[in-house]
Order: structure tokens, then C-alpha cells, then sequence
């Protein structure tokens, strides 16, 4: 089991002045303190000796991977051919673990899937331009709040359209369909942000009957970009999910390997179908002569840490680690339902276990007060003011003994006499 390294041997400072080196190691012990040995409300895991190894490798070149890197046009002469090269194999074989042919495909690492997000947002505002129409994004009540951001970043005041959601937490067919029909008459193109696995719920956005109802609007351009921070390293390797192949209205998807995958932050990837980046600065600099990236220059150590990872744990590796994931998760879902009867909202190939209070019982401030340390924190959906949640991330690193830890903490908060019949 891959546990934080230790603090002492993690810090290399050589010749760094003695309070600087203080500082960073009391800094860093005090980081490790609240990670270690426990659920936590966010999707963190240590990174892998091999991400790490990768990442000290190139790291001292400091190259720059700017741009997109496609396989067959890294320039041969360009220094920074390696790390290039390793971004675009990364990128082709991600493609192919989320099911779809490499060839159809690109990508590129990026900060993480606030980045994925906006930079979607940006082409399909910039596809909406050159067809002489508006955009409209529609989204699910609970998506991630980088999607306002990057409404805000993009000027697209008025473009977004949250839809309400059921119980379950899935978005409501009718109230989509009437969206849909709104953007016929105002002659928008239409991008439809789903997720797999919120931060906030661990809610799984059911793709199907979204792409049910956009074909019944076939005169209204419309594409689907999933954001799969979370869940594209683990939802993939389930039962039940269908190949990006079978989804031809499945555009775009962000991955985040600093997640479930066990590289440094920052080590996000957005991957997409050709033609879907609608939009490319010139940039001399750049093998392909265009940068059709937000940012620009980005680290060239991290396509390493990325690839490297990728190779070592394979798809079998990172199957492993993801059904892993669900396996302590549905371990701390029986506790929590059958033991301490909560109701607990739970998908099925999510690793994900949100604890649904009502907003107005007492117990919510002694829970929010007994998780704080493990960073869970009270979260609401909007349209249910009268529900609370508390998500707990099951991650590769976690124990059965921390999912004890963490139910024994729950008890506490709740007063809950033991209910579990044996």
C-alpha cells in the first residue's frame, strides 16, 4: 500500500538556510498529519514512487510543453522532443481507456479539469461563432462551480441554463428537452456539461438519456463534454460503462491523473474528438504551428509523470486500484446504511458515500464539527434546500481500518447506538 512518504526524506533542501529548511519540514509534517490515517471530503492520494521519479528526472531540464502534441508531428529537432513525445502517447492511450480509437482523438495535459472546463466552453463558444449562432450551456444542478467561472472568464452572461434534479440526483429529461427546444428557437448551439463523479454528491451523470433527447433535436448543433476529473480514472474500469465509441455526441473529456491515478498536482488532461478544438493561435515556437491551449507553456516533467505512471500500472493497474476504490466504498456504504441507518446517496461505480441529513436536523452542526478535520464538509444541491451532504472519498490509499475510523466518527457525531443485527 502506497502511503505518504516521510516527511524527513520527502524534502531534500540541501544548502537552504536553516529557517527555511524548518519551515518547509514543520509545514510539510503538518500536512501529512491531516492526510494520513483517515477519509477525507476531497479526491487526494500520494503520488506514486514512479510519478515522483519521473517528475525529479526532468524537472531539472525544466522543459516546455506548450501547445498540443499530436503523435507523428513532434518536431524531430525540437529539444523538447521527449517530453512531448511521452504527452502524445499518454494522451493516445487514455483515449483508448476511455474506449474510443486513438486516431479520432486528441488532448493535452492541462492544469486539471477546471482548466478541461473552460477550455471546452471556449471552442464550443468559438464552433457557435463560426455557425452565426449564440451558445448555450446546459448543465446539471450539481455541476462543478467552474462551469460559472468559466461563464464569467468568457463573457457568456446569460449562456447557461442549470436544470433542476430529481432525488436521485439526475438531471430532469423534461426540463432538458424544454432547453433544447428554447435554443431551436433562439438559434443557439448547445453544449451539455454532465459529470462523472461531483465533488460535492459523487453523483454519476446517466449519459444515455441526455443523448436520447438531443437526437430528438437533430436541427440544434449540440455535443456533450463530461467532466471526469474524478471518475475518468475510475468509472471506465466498471461495470456498465459503454465506450466513448458507441457516444458520437461525447466531444470532449477531462481526466485528472493527480486524482485517483497517483501523480502531482498539477496533472490534468483534456482529450477530444478532432476537429473539436474549433480554434488555434499561431505560435512559431509550437511543432504544429498553432497553441490551441489556454495557458501556453506548461511543465514538460509532468507529460513524464503522467506517462510513466500510465506504463507502470497499465490498464490492470489502474483497474485494480479503481475497483479498490469501490470495494472500501461499498464496505463504508453497509456501515453507514445498515449500521447507523443513514441515507446515504451512493452510485453504483462511484467511490463516492455523500451522508443526506436534513437540512434542519441538529445532528448536521455536530457532523460538520466531527468531520471537519477530515476536511468533509456540508455541502447542498440547488433546488433541495431541505437536504444536506456529507461526502466521504474512499481513494487507492485508504484501509478498511480508516473506513472504521471514519463510521466510529460518524457515531459520535450522531449519538447512534449500534443497529447493525449480526
Amino acid at each position: 500500500m502506497q502511503g505518504h512518504p516521510n516527511t524527513e526524506l520527502a524534502h531534500d533542501l540541501g544548502t537552504a538556510p536553516v529557517g527555511v529548511r524548518n519551515r518547509l519540514r514543520t509545514g510539510a509534517a503538518e500536512v501529512e498529519h491531516k492526510l494520513v490515517g483517515r477519509l477525507r471530503g476531497k479526491p487526494d492520494t500520494p503520488p506514486l514512487p514512479v510519478a515522483l521519479a519521473a517528475l525529479q528526472a526532468f524537472q531539472p531540464l525544466n522543459p516546455n510543453n506548450a501547445g498540443i502534441h499530436r503523435l507523428g508531428d513532434v518536431g524531430a529537432n525540437n529539444p523538447w522532443r521527449s517530453t512531448r513525445q511521452l504527452e502524445a502517447e499518454a494522451v493516445a492511450e487514455t483515449v483508448e481507456l476511455l474506449g474510443e480509437n486513438r486516431s479520432r482523438c486528441s488532448g493535452y495535459l492541462n492544469s486539471g479539469s477546471t482548466e478541461g472546463n473552460i477550455t471546452a466552453m471556449w471552442w464550443a463558444r468559438k464552433r457557435a461563432t463560426s455557425q452565426g449562432r449564440l451558445l448555450r450551456v446546459i448543465a446539471p444542478a450539481t455541476v462543478h462551480y467552474s462551469v460559472t467561472k468559466a461563464v464569467d472568464l468568457l463573457g457568456l452572461d446569460g449562456a447557461l441554463k442549470l436544470l433542476p434534479v430529481d432525488h436521485n440526483l439526475q438531471v430532469s429529461p423534461a426540463a432538458l428537452d424544454t432547453a433544447l427546444a428554447e435554443s431551436r428557437r433562439e438559434r443557439r448551439s448547445v453544449l451539455v456539461i454532465a459529470t462523472a463523479i461531483t465533488t460535492a454528491t459523487g453523483t454519476i451523470d446517466a449519459l444515455s438519456p441526455i443523448e436520447e433527447i438531443l437526437d430528438r433535436h437533430p436541427d440544434v448543433p449540440s455535443g456533450i463534454h463530461l467532466d471526469a476529473a474524478i471518475g475518468g480514472l475510475l468509472v471506465p474500469f466498471t461495470e456498465g460503462w459503454q465506450p466513448w465509441s458507441e457516444r458520437p455526441s461525447l466531444l470532449s473529456v477531462t481526466v485528472d491523473w493527480h486524482k485517483l491515478a497517483g501523480v502531482p498536482y498539477s496533472a490534468g488532461m483534456l482529450v477530444f474528438r478532432s476537429g473539436a478544438e474549433a480554434y488555434g493561435q499561431p505560435v512559431a515556437m509550437i511543432s504544429t504551428g498553432l497553441d490551441e491551449t489556454v495557458l501556453g507553456s506548461r511543465s514538460g516533467a509532468t507529460a513524464g509523470a503522467v506517462w510513466a505512471t500510465l506504463r507502470s500500472l497499465g490498464a490492470d493497474g489502474l483497474t485494480h486500484r479503481a475497483r479498490r476504490c469501490v470495494a472500501l466504498r461499498n464496505s463504508l456504504l453497509e456501515s453507514l446504511k445498515d449500521d447507523l441507518a443513514l441515507e446515504v446517496h451512493a452510485p453504483p461505480a462511484s467511490n463516492v458515500a455523500a451522508i443526506r441529513l436534513s437540512a434542519s436536523d441538529p445532528a448536521v452542526g455536530r457532523l460538520a464539527a466531527q468531520l471537519e478535520p477530515s476536511s468533509v464538509y456540508p455541502s447542498s444541491v440547488a433546488g433541495h434546500p431541505d437536504d444536506v451532504y456529507f461526502p466521504a472519498f474512499c481513494m487507492p490509499h485508504n484501509t478498511e481500518d480508516e473506513v472504521g475510523r471514519f463510521v466510529e466518527d460518524v457515531r459520535s457525531a450522531l449519538n447512534a447506538p449500534r443497529r447493525k443485527v449480526s
